[in-house]
């Protein structure tokens, strides 16, 4: 049961994630307008938590990311991926009751 609770909780990590990389490349221009007006990586990070409410985590990842999630190509991959968690996770879920990660779009814990 700890195997299958830990694989929900991997799931659910990378989704969080997953979510929030879609999100920025489908809103691109105001993502990167964000991180180009900061004056370094720790405001760039703030400033995404604060104008889109990610977490720390989601908007490290933003900032990481390459260039390259912009393509069609890889846009689609992390579509897939973003679908292929969902359902994974809900398959996963022990209760049957996914968490708001698990749902569609891009939704953060608050």
């Amino acid at each position: 049961m700890n195997s299958e609770k830990s694989k929900a909780s991997r799931i659910e990590e990378r989704l969080h994630i997953i979510n929030a990389i879609v999100w920025a490349v489908e809103h691109g221009r105001e993502v990167i307008e964000s991180v180009y007006a900061a004056a370094d990586m720790q405001a760039a990070r703030k400033a995404l938590m604060a104008k889109f409410d990610f977490t720390q985590e989601q908007a490290q990842a933003i900032i990481d990311m390459r260039l390259r999630v912009f393509t069609e190509k890889e846009r689609e991959k992390l579509k897939e991926e973003q679908e292929e968690l969902q359902n994974d996770g809900r398959r996963a879920c022990t209760d049957g009751m996914p968490t708001a990660d698990l749902q569609e779009g891009r939704q953060v814990e608050r």
